[in-house]
């Protein structure tokens, strides 16, 4: 089981230069492979369109224009090839572009349960001139202790998570406040004057707000892979759940119909007229719905093994 830690670097003020020596002249050959691979790959694309149209006797296709991916700091890998790090000393050699170079380091309190693990790749980050690394460490498998306690885990729009022992995760309010930060930003960029930057810089700083933007942002499928990464720590296990027509049926009698949903938050069975919150609703179901699989393969609520039902945001 791999696991990342972030450890802080301390540099002297020359290695500092060396080491952003280094990070830039990785970016410059990331960026020109980037170039060559892109330029090859559309002068490819737009011949054989071009010999297609012609053999078609239509007119020849035009291209809109489209950027080439660039880097402005791009990280650079190391591997055991390229790196060192002594747990004792608190030490570590990386290359660079003026060759090996050792430097102390600290490991902040919360991933301290990793130091001694053996190391895998590292990447190194420069953020506001202090520096650190990321190390991927392996750990053994969790050991996962036997439990009827089964959560289940509706992830919707308006609010991230909503769990089915009624925890409701994440602000609905968030969206609004979000997109005006983000209109925010937007104009001040285009805008490029002095005091526009001052005022981004400013918003930049608000770590709160960048938090909950890079929760919004995130797509489903990612937070699932962060729950499954956070709970393996802590010996949970997680197991996607389908979630079709879960917040179409009624979590108390079953009945499942599309207008059972009457808005984006308001649920009302058509047949029992059992109301509930509706993503509450879906998590219910989705917690059923898991302890039904249970059950088919033969495996009862009490005493079966740890999990938590988990489904992406449905279309219906």
């Amino acid at each position: 089981m791999d696991r990342t830690m972030r450890i802080q670097l301390h540099p002297t003020p020359e290695q500092a230069i060396v080491l952003q020596e280094t990070l830039l002249q990785f970016t410059d050959a990331f960026n020109a492979v980037c170039r060559y691979g892109w330029q090859k790959k559309h002068e490819a694309t737009y011949a054989k369109k071009v010999a297609k149209a012609k053999k078609r006797g239509k007119p020849l296709p035009v291209f809109k224009p489209v950027k080439c991916p660039q880097s402005r700091l791009c990280a650079v890998r190391y591997n055991a090839h390229t790196y060192s790090l002594n747990w004792g000393a608190q030490s570590i050699r990386v290359s660079t572009t003026q060759g090996k170079m050792r430097m102390p380091f600290t490991v902040p309190h919360w991933s301290r349960q990793y130091m001694g693990c053996k190391i895998a790749t590292a990447d190194p980050i420069s953020r506001h001139g202090k520096w650190g690394l990321h190390v991927v460490v392996d750990l053994p498998p969790p050991v996962v202790e036997r439990n009827d306690t089964v959560v289940g885990i509706d992830l919707g729009l308006n609010r991230p998570a909503v769990t089915s022992n009624r925890q409701f995760l994440g602000s609905s309010h968030w969206k609004e406040v979000d997109r005006r930060y983000f209109r925010l930003r937007r104009k001040l960029q285009s805008n490029g004057s002095k005091s526009a930057k001052r005022h981004l810089k400013k918003l930049s700083k608000s770590k709160k707000h960048d938090t909950k933007r890079r929760l919004h942002a995130w797509s489903f499928a990612q937070l699932y892979d962060f729950v499954v990464y956070k709970a393996e720590a802590s010996g949970i296990d997680v197991v996607r759940v389908d979630s079709r027509h879960t917040r179409q049926m009624c979590s108390k009698c079953g009945y499942q119909h599309r207008s059972n949903r009457r808005s984006q938050s308001f649920f009302k069975c058509r047949s029992c007229g059992y109301s509930h919150n509706a993503d509450l609703n879906g998590a219910y179901n989705i917690r059923d719905k898991h302890l039904a699989c249970l059950a088919n393969v033969g495996i009862p609520f009490v005493g079966a093994s740890p999990s938590t039902g988990v489904s992406s945001h449905s279309s219906e």
